[in-house]
């Protein structure tokens, strides 16, 4: 069991409704997302599910979703999930929450940048034995997610001052509708360390197979893809986790 709250959601508000409901699984706040008026959530997690309020979704032990339910209707839930638990074993070692995809595991597919905003060598040069972290957002949702954080440093810049050039390399690939003067000053503005580049007409994003306004990829030492699908709220617990496998 697993409650997503609106990304408005205050912290301190929710822990208290979580402790006067005596909630015990676990509550998160979505991530912000630019959804479009009327017709999408701002949510991430709910905007990628096509999910709504008050909405119950059922995923199966592979990771695929299963049913989708209004959450008063307690008895069709019931059945769904009981169906499930007698009929599909769930596997041992999936790790929670990350996107499947056939490009893990496998080389990196080429990065392809129109245009720098802040120049840095491509990921993973021959002989480089750094993870390297491809974030994948619009610089207009970054700002205004920021925008409510002024004083706090971005979290590339926080990743990038905790592990350093010799661990890590940062890049910050802005989708192509980017490419305008003050896209690039609110990217430049917020991650002051890392490189940042435009994708060359959706080369990049498609490659990758990112079609979310936010989302994280995961280079190892050897060039591959290591995780993908990765939201920023999980970006530092999944690289160090990675940082701890040894590459075969």
């Amino acid at each position: 069991m697993l409650a997503v709250c609106d990304h408005s959601a205050y912290g301190p508000w929710l822990s208290s409704i979580m402790r006067s409901a005596q909630i015990k699984f676990p509550v998160i706040v979505d991530e912000y997302a630019a959804g479009t008026a009327g017709s999408k959530l701002s949510n991430l997690t709910m905007l990628s599910l096509g999910a709504s309020p008050g909405c119950v979704e059922v995923v199966n032990p592979l990771g695929r979703l299963e049913a989708m339910f209004p959450s008063n209707e307690v008895s069709r839930l019931d059945s769904c999930v009981s169906r499930l638990l007698l009929s599909q074993p769930a596997p041992s070692n999936s790790p929670p929450f990350l996107t499947v995809s056939e490009l893990v595991s496998k080389p990196a597919p080429l990065i392809t940048i129109g245009r720098w905003v802040r120049k840095e060598p491509g990921a993973n040069e021959a002989g480089d034995q750094r993870f390297t972290v491809l974030h994948f957002g619009s610089a207009y949702v970054a700002a205004s997610v920021q925008s409510d954080y002024p004083d706090e440093e971005c979290l590339l810049d926080q990743l990038q001052s905790l592990y350093g050039d010799r661990k890590c390399r940062l890049l910050w690939i802005l989708p192509s509708a980017d490419q305008t003067e003050r896209a690039e000053s609110f990217a430049a503005a917020m991650a002051k360390r890392i490189a940042i580049g435009i994708d060359e007409n959706g080369v990049t994003y498609s490659a990758y197979g990112v079609d979310v306004y936010s989302s994280n990829v995961i280079l190892d030492q050897a060039g591959n893809v290591a995780a993908i699908g990765v939201l920023d709220s999980q970006l530092f617990r999944v690289l160090k986790d990675l940082m701890k496998t040894p590459v075969h």
